[in-house]
C-alpha cells in the first residue's frame, strides 16, 4: 500500500502496512518502508529537509532573475493561496540550487528517492516570463527541462541513482 504523506508521530504504525510514502517526514523510520522526499518542482519550498525556503524579498535581493512573473510583467506569478515563490526551472542555476539545497540533503537524511510535485512542461499557472538584467523576457509556452543528474550512494555504496526527465 502507498501513503501520500505521513505524520512523524504516527510513523511506527506504517510498519507492515505501508510499502511507500510519497512525501515522507520520517526517512528511514520505520524500516522496510520506501520513503520519498516531497519537493514542489515549480516553486521554492522546503519539502522536509529543514532547509528554509525563501520569501520574495530574498529573491529580489539575491536572484531577481529566478522569479516567474505574471503576464502583466509586474506581479509575481504566485499560485492560488500559495506564497512560495514561483521560480524559473528552465534556468540551470535554479536546478543546481534545488539539487544542492534540497535534494542532496534529503537523500543524505535517508530518503530513498524524490517525489516531485507540480511538474509541468507548459508555462501555465499565470506564468509568462522573467526579468533578466532588468529586462522582460517572455517565456515560450512549452518548457524543455534538460536532465537533472542526482547521484548518491545508498548502502552499499556501489549503487548510483540518476534522475532525468
Amino acid at each position: 500500500m502507498a501513503q501520500i504523506f505521513n505524520d512523524p508521530s504516527a510513523s511506527a504504525g506504517e510498519k507492515g502496512k505501508v510499502e511507500v510514502v510519497w512525501g515522507s517526514c520520517t526517512p528511514g523510520q520505520p524500516e522496510g518502508v520506501y520513503h520519498l522526499y516531497y519537493h514542489p518542482f515549480n516553486r521554492d519550498a522546503d519539502g522536509g529537509t529543514g532547509a528554509t525556503h525563501h520569501v520574495v524579498t530574498w529573491f529580489l535581493a539575491n536572484h531577481p532573475d529566478w522569479i516567474e512573473y505574471a503576464c502583466d510583467e509586474k506581479s509575481v506569478a504566485y499560485e492560488t493561496n500559495n506564497r512560495n515563490v514561483p521560480v524559473d526551472k528552465t534556468n540551470p542555476a535554479i536546478l543546481d540550487d534545488m539539487i544542492r539545497t534540497y535534494l542532496f540533503p534529503a537523500i543524505q537524511q535517508g530518503h530513498r528517492g524524490i517525489a516531485f510535485d507540480d511538474i509541468d512542461f507548459v508555462h501555465g499557472r499565470n506564468r509568462c516570463g522573467v526579468r533578466r538584467n532588468g529586462n522582460w523576457v517572455e517565456q515560450p509556452k512549452y518548457v524543455v527541462i534538460h536532465s537533472i543528474g542526482l547521484h548518491t550512494c545508498i548502502q552499499p555504496c556501489q549503487r548510483r541513482h540518476e534522475f532525468s526527465f
